[in-house]
């Protein structure tokens, strides 16, 4: 890369040519210089010199580094270096651009990277500048200065922080006590010391050092006061629009404090009112302006005070220095304004500019005028100038608003002057001064004085500025000229030239507002040049006229012969807000081009290599060519440019190359492309000037693509189908399809037989179907009737066409039938071979079918014609499954049902639709043989886990997701989801419900709340799947601590024994015993798995305990046939954990079933040791209040229930056994059926074998009546051992002191008979 690289480069080469021919001082390569307002030394925009041509510099890269090198070069301090804000020195409006990237070292800015900055991506207000300091430069820590003030003694403050100079924010704190300080500091005198505000003395740059500052004016310098910082003071401050000045008292003051003077008057008792602060004049804000006010002002120069008049809104033009008092309030009778009340300190302004300076108009006794009487000023003759009207002995001016030709006439007449008057807008004399008397004047014609027309109350408030001031031109006794005369001045031939009217004998200008070729022609045909070429120029063209400006808007046909023609619908001379830098300008065709090297309008390319077809666009204007300049100029305007030129205009584009010329026209073309000639384009002005800022216009213009009436097909698989390309202009232009319908049946079928595919009926196709081509012109609104030879012979019109809207086309050809026939139909995308997306065959290509509308008889249609029966069918709409590849063959079809293929039903014409492939139709057929996947209803969640995924319903046999309705609320979707978790026998409590994008074919459902299934929520069948939905609800139900008809045994060593625990509502309840038989006992255990024999009921805590909060349920009744307990009646209710079920189910696998009972050692069945299984195992019990109650609980479980008492026997009776002992307790009242009802498996002291209990049970067979006695191994038989007879078991009785006596004798003796 060259150290610059910038000669090369085409856009600014011409720029560099015009600076070398220019009166531009040259420059040396790699020259710095700073430029722009203020002049200061070592401040401005930094330039650069190349090619013997300055840059200017863009901001964006432009840092501490770059401004460093730039100062060190310039032999400026590196120190305290600030970078300007964009173009804060000013733009010069012309010449080129560059970036610019140093790392800092560098000496000099040609060592850094410079690039051109091209295509304005560097703007004017980009523009980088500097501010250096002197060399050695230094400042210490609080030091001050004053910045751009006129004199040492006041100007912006700059206060010294780490060695650089930073501003002082003026906010509400900033005063004179600030200002006190601040000239103390710098040794001047603080009395009077001024504070301003606002942007007194310009804007100065970062950075900001102080905000809020609050002094007490005693402070030695400005760091001893106190400051602070806030985001509201930041926002106030940040834009240096608040920068803080001081004005310090002068030694040398050039006026007096307190002085007053009249400045722009017209006389010297009127004008603005100013007043001296040390030593400097300033304005007065309107603020509270007042009569009392202007008479002391008046007094204190020496008029009456009586009839002062106070002027407000500048109208004595704005000041040029300082804004010193506002809000002043008199009372009147005050000598100097000075002692007149003003509550803000002296340079406070608050919202106040120049432009809103205060006036006064005094008294003056040596003048004198009479109501009524009108004057012109500042006019070159006495017959014209502004107008200005006598009131109350003061002249005053004339609002233009509503002041046309009648007013003006009314004026002239009162002067004097006969003939054509014309009142002029916009001052053209100048503005007035003081009071505006009259608005809204309305003359009739006849009055004799301009104070008898209608008006608005004279001297109210006007609203109108002195920049709409009306003037008057009377038409005097001049005669150079007629009304309505033209003439050309400033071209280079009589031909062209500014277009200058006569009115009321004076020349004045036209405004280029709506100014175009056809006023052109019109003012041509005036002069009598030839209109043929005529050439309409704006923007001054040939230079700015003087003096007035007599039309605007002037709207021509291009058929009028004289000027004035064009405005005839009212408009009054004069009356325009127009300036001079807006004169219109023409060119009319030459007389005699002899000595003219080309036609005006005439176009050509110069400078490229190709000769005719790339260069600089010149244009040819009075016979003389000239390049264009690139204002608005891009590849539409290249492209008509080479369409005018009899090139190709497609892929025209714009071209860099070497482009320098000498005149340029700017005409701010804005083509749309479509133009025949780039005289056709609008164009917002046309104008010369020196030099082209973006570049000059410029082509490269294509060779044909296409020739005569070619055709092509492009983008489809086959050579028979395509996105259809005519050849046009010798380029491929689209066919747009914004005409459709069955009309374009005619346009495929002349596009297939021009491209010879004449075997049977063409397809149009619409939307792009093969992608869009990217072209700048299309064939609009084709209308064919079908025996064109070629496209091109069709009726169309030229424009441009959406990229997605390009007409397309499938051919017949003789092979189609090799893929499919025409008119089969298969369905695409179902999850079965009977359901799925609607295709269709023609021309040998499968495309979908349009389903708007799409009703059961359509679908029925279908599935007859694929064999899948008509019961059922469901038509689908919105792309339920899928949107298709293909073309959209069919639309509006109407079946009646009765039909055996679907091309048989009503509808448009195959390929003529308005449709999209989110409109495919689909159906759902129901073949009678069809596989039952899932039932109708049906759900489940499809995820990771089984609790939580995406729902989906079974409708007609398919599994389809469940669709979360826009127009559903979240409590809508929580409901469904509630419905949905009860049906699938989990928790509704905590449903947690969102939704993911949908990507597969959904169900419609609509739940109220109040279902019971989702089966329920179904719309009606034709509508359930016609839903085109974007959200799928995604469904996450907890996990329940049972599920419904679950049951379980608890506390059990096996599985078929425990606590009955059943699933209620989710969550597990234990049985009440009071309710507890046999019957629900069987239903439990068949629920269970164990049918075969009897279970063991029982109750109580026989099994432990039961944890936690489980509920309980009582009443329960069971008929004994049902198949799971819950089927059972039952309530709710509560009971304690010693009234709970349990019951043990038979197990054949099983050594015992838990709770049997054995009698073990016995001398008969009858009776013997106690064994009870517990856990699979036969064990012993001990109890220390084992008695015959408890003993008839065993005989009662055994059967031996016949023939008297049970006894209870202790103490290892029948002899100790060998199982383990049960440690448990046993507390029976006798009427229990089993053991082990009454067995509680608590803790207790252990006890061993020798405690093993017995028992006698009764039986029918017994060998002794129970308690029957006898006396054994006596002598005499009534002597002997007493042996009783327990159980039909003869035993003895045990003597102890305590139980056997005398009486227990006499007892026995008795019983047998002694």
């Amino acid at each position: 890369r060259a150290r610059y690289g910038l000669v090369a480069v085409w856009a600014v080469s011409f720029l560099l040519c015009a600076e070398r021919s220019s009166s531009a001082a040259e420059c040396n390569q790699g020259d710095v210089r700073l430029e722009g307002r203020g002049g200061t030394v070592g401040q401005g925009r930094v330039e650069v010199c190349d090619s013997n041509a300055w840059w200017r510099v863009c901001k964006d890269q432009f840092g501490t580094a770059e401004a460093s090198v730039v100062c060190r070069q310039l032999g400026f301090s590196e120190n305290g270096i600030r970078m300007a804000p964009g173009s804060y020195f000013g733009d010069p409006g012309h010449g080129p651009i560059l970036q610019m990237s140093c790392s800092g070292n560098e000496q000099r800015v040609s060592n850094c990277s410079l690039q051109p900055s091209f295509n304005h991506s560097c703007t004017s207000l980009e523009l980088a500048g500097v501010l250096c300091e002197a060399l050695n430069f230094s400042c210490g820590e609080g030091d001050v200065r004053l910045v751009s003030g006129r004199t040492r003694y006041e100007g912006r403050v700059e206060v010294c922080r780490s060695n650089t100079f930073g501003t002082v924010c003026n906010d509400l704190s900033w005063g004179s006590e600030e200002a006190q300080v601040v000239c103390g500091q710098l040794g001047y005198t603080i009395t009077g010391a001024i504070a301003t505000e606002g942007t007194v003395f310009g804007a100065g740059v970062d950075p900001l050092f102080l905000t809020g500052l609050q002094c007490f004016g005693t402070e030695p310098d400005l760091l001893q006061c106190s400051f602070y910082r806030s985001p509201l003071i930041d926002y106030f401050c940040s834009a240096h629009e608040n920068d803080a000045g001081v004005i310090c008292p002068s030694p040398n003051e050039a006026c007096s404090y307190g002085d007053v003077r009249l400045v722009n008057g017209r006389m010297p008792s009127e004008g603005r009112v100013e007043i001296c602060f040390n030593g400097n004049w300033g304005t007065i804000c309107h603020y509270g302006w007042s009569q009392a006010n202007a008479a002391v002002v008046c007094s204190q120069l020496g008029y009456p005070s009586e009839g002062a008049i106070p002027i407000v809104f500048g109208n004595f033009g704005p000041g040029d220095s300082y804004l010193f008092l506002s809000d002043v309030s008199c009372l009147g009778n005050e000598s100097s304004l000075l002692d007149c009340y003003h509550p803000l300190d002296i340079g406070t302004a608050p919202f106040c500019t120049h432009n809103i300076d205060a006036g006064v108009i005094c008294a003056d006794p040596s003048f004198n005028c009479t109501n009524g009487d009108v004057r012109l000023v500042n006019g070159i003759t006495p017959h014209e100038g502004l107008l200005e009207i006598c009131y109350g002995n003061h002249f005053g001016t004339v609002c233009q608003f509503g002041f046309g030709q009648t007013e003006a006439a009314v004026v002239c007449r009162q002067l004097g002057y006969n003939g054509y008057a014309i009142g002029l807008w916009g001052a053209p004399f100048g503005n007035g001064r003081g009071l505006v008397h009259l608005r809204n004047v309305q003359c009739q014609g006849n009055e004799s004085y301009l104070l008898l027309c209608d008006h608005a109350p004279i001297d109210a408030n006007t609203n109108c500025l002195h920049s709409q001031d009306i003037s008057i031109l009377c038409a005097g006794n001049r005669s150079s000229c007629i009304d309505g005369d033209l003439r050309l001045v400033g071209g280079p031939d009589r031909q062209s030239g500014r277009v200058e009217v006569c009115f009321s004998g004076v020349w004045g200008t036209i405004c280029d507002n709506g100014w175009n070729d056809n006023d052109a022609t019109v003012v041509c045909r005036q002069l009598g040049y030839p209109t043929k070429g005529a050439i309409a120029l704006s923007s001054a063209y040939y230079g700015e006229g003087k003096g007035i400006i007599f039309l605007d808007e002037v709207q021509c046909d291009g058929n009028a012969t004289s000027i004035l023609q064009c405005i005839d619908g009212g408009l009054d001379v004069g009356v325009q807000l127009c300036g001079h830098g807006q004169d219109a300008s023409v060119v009319c065709g030459a007389m005699n081009t002899s000595n003219q090297t080309c036609s005006n309008g005439q176009l050509r390319l110069v400078g490229g290599s190709s000769s005719g077809r790339e260069g600089r666009l010149e244009v040819c204007i009075g016979g003389t060519w000239g390049t264009v300049c690139n204002n608005g100029w891009s590849n539409v305007e290249a492209s008509v440019a080479c369409r005018e030129l009899g090139h190709s205009p497609t892929g025209a584009h714009t071209w860099s190359g070497d482009l320098s010329a000498s005149s340029y026209l700017s005409s701010d073309l804005k083509c749309t492309g479509n133009e025949t000639s780039v005289w056709d384009c609008p164009f917002r002005t046309r104008h010369v000037q020196s030099t082209c800022r973006g570049g000059v216009a410029n082509a490269i213009c294509k060779v044909p693509n296409c020739q005569g009436q070619d055709l092509q097909l492009v983008g489809g698989t086959r050579a028979n189908e395509g996105t259809i390309q005519a050849c046009f202009q010798q380029e491929w232009v689209t066919i747009c399809d914004d005409i459709w319908f069955n009309v374009v049946v005619n346009v495929a079928a002349v596009a297939c037989h021009q491209l010879g595919f004449n075997q049977g009926t063409a397809v149009p196709l619409r939307f792009s179907h093969y992608g869009g081509l990217n072209t700048s012109l299309s064939l609009l609104t084709m209308i064919c009737g079908g025996h064109e030879a070629a496209i091109q012979s069709c009726d169309f019109t030229l424009g441009t066409c959406p990229q997605n809207r390009q007409a397309g086309v499938i051919c017949p050809t003789s092979n189609d039938s090799d893929i499919c026939t025409n008119g089969d139909i298969r369905l695409v995308g179902g999850a079965s071979t009977w359901e799925g997306r609607v295709e269709l065959c023609f021309n040998g290509v499968w495309g979908t079918v349009c389903s708007y509308p799409w009703t059961q008889l359509d679908a029925q249609v279908v599935c007859k014609q694929r064999s899948l029966g008509t019961r059922g069918a469901i038509p689908t709409i919105s792309a339920f499954f899928g949107e298709g590849q293909g073309p959209v063959f069919l639309s509006q079809v109407e079946c009646t049902g009765n039909e055996e293929t679907l091309l048989e039903c009503n509808r448009y014409a195959v390929g003529v639709e308005n449709c999209h492939h989110y409109d495919d139709a689909g159906v759902i057929c129901r073949p009678d043989n069809a596989t039952v996947v899932c039932g109708d209803g049906d759900i489940r969640l499809r995820g990771a886990e089984p609790n939580a995924g995406i729902m989906e319903m079974c409708v007609s046999n398919v599994w389809r997701s469940v669709c979360a309705s826009s127009q559903s609320t979240r409590e809508e979707w929580v409901n469904t989801s509630k419905i949905a978790c009860g049906q699938l026998d989990l928790n509704t409590q905590g449903v947690s419900v969102d939704y993911i994008s949908n990507d597969t074919s959904v169900v419609r459902i609509h739940c109220v709340g109040t279902e019971t299934g989702l089966g329920q929520c179904l719309t009606p069948q034709q509508d359930a799947t016609s839903y085109n939905c974007y959200y799928l609800l995604n469904v996450q139900c907890q996990v329940p601590e049972c599920r419904r008809k679950e049951l379980r045994l608890v506390g059990g060593a096996m599985h078929s024994e425990g606590t009955v625990q059943m699933c209620v509502s989710h969550n597990w309840s234990a049985v009440c015993y009071h309710s507890w038989g046999s019957m629900a006992a069987s239903v439990v255990c068949r629920q269970l798995g164990a049918s075969q024999g009897s279970p063991l009921v029982l109750k109580g805590s026989v099994f432990g305990a039961l944890n936690g909060s489980t509920g309980t349920v009582g009443e329960l009744y069971c008929k004994g046939n049902e198949t799971s307990v819950q089927d059972c009646s039952y309530t709710p209710t509560s009971c304690s954990s010693s009234n709970l079920a349990a019951v043990v189910c038979p197990n054949s696998s099983l050594l015992c079933s838990t709770g049997s009972l054995r009698l073990v050692d016995g001398g008969s069945q009858y009776e013997g040791r106690v064994e009870m299984c517990l856990g699979n195992q036969w064990g012993t019990l001990c109890s220390d209040t084992w008695s015959s109650i408890k003993a008839q609980v065993v005989c009662t479980q055994l059967g031996y229930t016949d023939n008297g008492y049970a006894y209870g026997l202790k103490y290892a009776a029948f002899g100790m056994g060998t199982n383990p002992v049960l440690n448990g307790e046993l507390a029976c009242n006798g009427t229990e059926m089993a053991l082990l009802q009454c067995y509680r498996n608590v803790e207790r002291i252990s006890c061993g074998h020798a405690e093993d209990i017995g028992v006698l049970c009764p039986h029918r067979d017994s060998a002794c009546p129970n308690g029957a006695v006898r006396l054994i191994g006596g002598r005499i038989p009534s002597e002997g051992r007493v042996e009783v007879c327990l159980g039909g078991v003869w035993g003895t009785v045990c003597h102890d002191e305590r139980s056997w006596s005398l009486h227990s004798a006499e007892v026995v003796c008795g019983q047998l008979g002694y």
